[in-house]
Formats: C-alpha cells, sequence, structure tokens
C-alpha cells in the first residue's frame, strides 16, 4: 500500500500512521497471507429491486453476480424513466417502500401507502418481453420491459401519473454487465468481475462498529440500513473494514476493489421514505471520511466521503448469519494496491 493512501485512511478514521504500524507489529508473529477471524456476519440482505426494500436472510448463495436466495436475486431490477434514465431512490425517495416478492414465476410488486398492488409473469416477460437499453451512471445496460401493469402502478406510486417508469428485469441472455473500471485507477477490479444493476460491484460491505462510531458524531443516530450493505459484520473495530484486502466466510472469498464512496443516498431515511432536512449522515462523514490523498483519487471523490467496501468475488458458495469473517490485511501485504 503507498504512503499516500496509507497516510490518508489514517487520517481519515482517525487511527493514524502510527496505529497501522502498531497493528502490524502486533501481528508480526503471523505469518503476512494468514486469514485472521475480526467478527461474525450479523446480517445478510438482498435488495431484488435497485432502491426497493430489503429482503433479510439466513442464508444467501455467493454468485458472481451478487446474491441469490431461490428466485430473488440481487438487484435484478431496475426502475427507469420512459427515456431510459435510471430512477433510483436518490431521486425518488418512495421507491425505498417497493417490495418485491417472487413466488414461482410470479414476481409481486407492493410498497407501504400505494394503492394496489402489480404483478409480473417472469416466465413470459422472458420469453416475450421487449429488449430496452438504460444507463447506470455512465454505464450501460440491458433489461426486459416487464409490462403496462406494473408500470402504470409504479408511476403512479412514484410519481402520481405525471411520468411514466417502466421496470426492466435482468434477461439471463442479455449481455450482463462488468464491474465499472474507473478509469483503471483499480487494478482489483477484474475483467471477470460480472454486476447486474448494482452501482459498481456484485457485494458491499459495512461493519455495526463503523456505524456505532458515525452514531457518537450525529445528534439523530442513523441505522445501517441507510448503507444498503449486503454482509454486515459485528465484532471488528470501527473502519477496521478499510484495511481488509480478502474477505472469507466459510468457503466464500471475497476480495476488496476499492472503498465505498458515498453519495446522497445515506440521507434517506427508508422507514419514512424521506430526505434528512441536514443532509446527514452524510455532511458528517465529510468531516473525517473524505480521503486527502493519492491526488487524482481525492480530486475523484472530492465530496463523496468513504464508508464501507465493495466487493468482488474469487470463490462462489454459502454464507449464514453466525459464520465467522476471517480476513487478510493490506497492511501486512505492502504489494497489494487499492489503485495504480
Amino acid at each position: 500500500m503507498s504512503q499516500g493512501w496509507s497516510a490518508a485512511v489514517g487520517v481519515g478514521v482517525g487511527v493514524g500512521v502510527g496505529a497501522l504500524v502498531a497493528w502490524a507489529w502486533r501481528r508480526s508473529a503471523l505469518p503476512p497471507d494468514s486469514w485472521e477471524e475480526v467478527g461474525v456476519v450479523s446480517e445478510l440482505v438482498v435488495y431484488p429491486l435497485k432502491s426497493g426494500r430489503p429482503l433479510y436472510v439466513q442464508e444467501a448463495e455467493a454468485t458472481e453476480h451478487g446474491f441469490s436466495v431461490g428466485p430473488h436475486r440481487d438487484r435484478s431490477f431496475i426502475v427507469i424513466l420512459k427515456e431510459g434514465s435510471l430512477v433510483t431512490g436518490r431521486q425518488k425517495p418512495k421507491l425505498t417502500f417497493v417490495t418485491v416478492k417472487i413466488d414461482g414465476e410470479t414476481a409481486t410488486f407492493e410498497a407501504e401507502g400505494a394503492e394496489g398492488h402489480a404483478k409480473v409473469n417472469l416466465q413470459m416477460v422472458t420469453q416475450e418481453g421487449e429488449a430496452r437499453d438504460a444507463d447506470i451512471f455512465g454505464a450501460p445496460v440491458k433489461g426486459v420491459d416487464c409490462g403496462d401493469e406494473v408500470s402504470r402502478w409504479l408511476s403512479e406510486f412514484l410519481y402520481q401519473g405525471r411520468r411514466e417508469v417502466r421496470v426492466l428485469y435482468r434477461h439471463p441472455e442479455l449481455d450482463r454487465r462488468v464491474a465499472r473500471h474507473e478509469e483503471r485507477e483499480f487494478p482489483q477490479i477484474l475483467d471477470t468481475d460480472k454486476v447486474i444493476y448494482a452501482d459498481v460491484s456484485p457485494y458491499h460491505l459495512i461493519t455495526e462498529s463503523s456505524v456505532e462510531e458515525l452514531n457518537t458524531r450525529l445528534e439523530k443516530p442513523v441505522k445501517g440500513n441507510r448503507f444498503r450493505g449486503n454482509i454486515v459484520v459485528r465484532g471488528s473495530k470501527p473502519y477496521d473494514e478499510d484495511d481488509w484486502a480478502y474477505v472469507k466466510i466459510g468457503e466464500v472469498v471475497f476480495r476488496m476493489l476499492r472503498p465505498c464512496d458515498r453519495c446522497s443516498f445515506p440521507t434517506v431515511d427508508p422507514e419514512t421514505g424521506t430526505k434528512d432536512p441536514a443532509k446527514e449522515p452524510q455532511q458528517t462523514l465529510k468531516a473525517y471520511r473524505i480521503l486527502k490523498s493519492p491526488e487524482k483519487l481525492a480530486k475523484l471523490w472530492a465530496t463523496s466521503p468513504l464508508f464501507g467496501t465493495i466487493l468482488g468475488i474469487d470463490t462462489c458458495g454459502t454464507v449464514s448469519v453466525g459464520e465467522k469473517v476471517l480476513v487478510k490485511r493490506i497492511s501486512r501485504n505492502p504489494k497489494w494496491r487499492y489503485w495504480r
């Protein structure tokens, strides 16, 4: 890890370079490439609809595209405006109220405060649905249109019928989006990394201790669901996840691609469907979790505080709540790089 990155992370999380040195000294008896236990999985979360309500599960299949629980696959549906632009909870916080439940070949869309519900026959959609192009923050994606019933229902719920939205479903035969390279600054992102409709990567990890530490700085504490992690870890030190190059849960091995730079989405309370008027916790995070160096990354993330990590996957398999979380550390593997 470069001196610039190490110092920047140290200042950002309040542990400092000296603490990183102390970590390395305390672990000097361990082989540099050994696994270290840091905590346990406290939550596993699947988001069938991008920006929609979460599905909390006790066990999930970790696939190359993200978590899968039966027919529910992480972020396999998206909402777009008729002209093709993406709709997320950033623009429409009420989208966080929308639940997708799949039974057999039927996906049911419903939401707190919405009138009625909408059903989608997934078999019919995948066989006969119209293929559409869309865009996820500059990355082109494809999907099949889920039809007029869910379009009318969701248009009414989100826009009172004044604008038309369409719901797209990931068709297994359409091209799959490869995780974005961000101008190839992040060598841990490989051409083989795949994703459906998540922003950058199929897995996002947060820790309970980092949320708890953040809450000591806030007038109004927030819940971890503001950050929409797929994997939540209990028992680690605050922001220790910054130092995890690899994460192992059971036989599944994840690879850190880069820290997670935060947009305004955490200001949306998913329990009320509203944005925080004080723009919290984003404003507080900016006070101590903004990257200072290296210069190119600092410029890229000048207004985006870092919180949590985004992961690729090297070994697929089953993960469960309660399993031990093992890691290999960046600070003990000096040749490992977040960026080039």
